[in-house]
């Protein structure tokens, strides 16, 4: 007999540091991994924001570049691995074994 949460699980593809991996979790995990992220991305916006308010308030240099916030992937390159596994995963599904 399966275990309930071993049915449970999902496949998931994870795009971080300009890669993408794709792994079964189960949806306890999934939202644990959504949760770090946002978590991260939250710390790292009010760092950002922090930098800006502090150039701001010192009278940074017009000369200088402002702070961007990182980029963690290409969003052009990322949206096209999505897009081209998507297809292969629904061709897969639609052709008769």
């Amino acid at each position: 007999m399966m275990d309930k949460s071993e049915g449970n699980n999902q496949q998931i593809t994870i795009f971080y540091g300009g890669r993408m991996c794709t792994c079964d979790v189960t949806e306890i995990q999934a939202r644990a991994i959504i949760c770090m992220a946002k978590r991260n991305m939250e710390e790292r916006m009010a760092q950002c924001n922090n930098n800006n308010n502090n150039n701001n308030n010192n009278g940074g240099d017009s000369s200088s570049e402002p702070s961007q916030p990182p980029q963690l992937i290409n969003p052009g390159l990322s949206m096209k691995r999505s897009l081209h596994h998507f297809l292969e995963k629904r061709k897969a599904r639609i052709s008769p074994p």
